[in-house]
């Protein structure tokens, strides 16, 4: 199925970004700086990560803003510690359950 263009996030020059996934010598979670942008259809950008690495051609859809990449880190942390609350809880209730008949 081809990529909707339209779909593809557009990042401006010495914006901060945050890769979504591994890169080419980038792991996920690398946050870079785009200094050139490229394409009109498919936009692609020249960045400059932390790691001391730059990429040319990265697709946008690899990219998010930082504040983006925060705010899905902290929606993750939630639901992790949500989860964890609900399985202690779950846990708390079948001890305190006793079989009927005794």
């Amino acid at each position: 199925m081809a990529r909707r263009t339209a779909d593809a996030p557009k990042f401006r020059r010495k914006q901060k970004v945050v890769a979504v996934r591994d890169l080419a010598g980038v792991p996920e979670g690398t946050e870079g700086v785009v200094y050139y942008e490229a394409g009109l259809r498919w936009f692609r950008y020249h960045v400059a990560f932390a790691n001391g690495l730059e990429l040319a051609n990265v697709d946008g859809n690899d990219l998010v803003t930082a504040a983006e990449w925060k705010q899905q880190t902290l929606d993750a942390r939630r639901a992790q510690l949500k989860a964890e609350r609900d399985a202690r809880q779950a846990e708390a209730i079948a001890s305190v359950r006793r079989p009927v008949g005794h």
